[in-house]
């Protein structure tokens, strides 16, 4: 079932787009400019969303999804093909519900394990969390796929072998601090990837080596010349060394906690986006990425 291309272009009185379920494929430009809809709500079924399907739907506040799982499955055709964004990335931003609740309000966005590849603009300009995790399935980040994540977007941990990132895959995302990357062989990425033009919430000119300059890489013990040698990743210039054997990964449950220290030994407060040592009450201890 699709919805056919260019069947609602111009249409100002829609204002709830709710997609029913069984649709599978959105035809491209099937909903440019409709400036009234302020709510979309995305099926299971969706797999495919075609080229400006959402161009200059500027109003947009919110789009609902059912599942994490189904719409990483999701193929968009362009920037203008996703709901969170027009081509010209000038708008509020929209924010995303899964399940009723807001990613934003969320710790963590856990791309969940045995998805492949995040593709292309799948996550551009979505209010996103403190801490991304991409779990080993998946080998593929498509361009533009996390681009102008920024307001609260702090961490990234990759936990395996990329073969392919796209261009500004993490473009503009400005507040990233540490990006974790547990593969000692890295293949090479665009040099954009994590490129910064401007600050997206205020327009000031950060330079395009913003990240590399600021951002620290941490990769596994041994790996660090790998990187240094390896298109795209030698562009950073805080590269050090870690242990990811006995890294947990992200914490759920802080029930039971007595104690958090950083790697170095100093006592902690948790927070989010950094690896740390924690003492339970029960006397064992765990090293777990926030």
């Amino acid at each position: 079932v699709c919805v056919s291309k260019n069947l609602f272009i111009g249409n100002e009185q829609l204002t709830e787009l709710n997609i029913p379920e069984g649709v599978e494929e959105i035809g491209q430009t099937a909903f440019e400019r409709c400036l009234g809809i302020t709510k979309v709500s995305f099926p299971s079924t969706l797999r495919k969303v075609g080229a400006d399907a959402f161009f200059d739907c500027t109003d947009i506040m919110t789009v609902d999804i059912t599942s994490l799982q189904d719409y990483c499955s999701i193929y968009f055709g362009n920037p203008g093909a996703n709901p969170f964004q027009d081509y010209m990335m000038n708008r509020a931003f929209t924010w995303m519900l899964i399940n009723g609740q807001y990613l934003r309000d969320m710790e963590v966005l856990h791309i969940p394990n045995g998805t492949t590849e995040v593709k292309p603009n799948s996550f551009a300009k979505v209010d996103n969390t403190g801490s991304i995790i991409i779990p080993a399935s998946v080998n593929k980040i498509g361009a533009y796929a996390f681009y102008t994540s920024v307001h609260s977007l702090y961490t990234v941990y990759i936990d395996g072998h990329i073969d392919d990132m796209g261009e500004h895959a993490f473009g503009n995302c400005p507040y990233i601090g540490t990006i974790y990357v547990n593969d000692a062989n890295p293949d090479s990425i665009p040099a954009n990837a994590f490129y910064n033009y401007y600050h997206p919430s205020n327009n000031v000119t950060l330079g395009v080596d913003y990240n590399y300059r600021n951002t620290k890489l941490m990769v596994p013990f041994g790996a660090k010349e790998n990187y240094q040698k390896t298109a795209g990743w030698k562009l950073f210039q805080n590269i050090e060394e870690m242990d990811f054997t006995k890294v947990a990964g992200i914490k759920e449950d802080a029930s039971g906690i007595v104690e958090s220290y950083t790697l170095d030994g100093r006592q902690a407060t948790p927070s989010t986006g950094v690896i740390i040592i924690e003492r339970l009450s029960d006397g064992s201890t765990r090293k777990i990425l926030r």
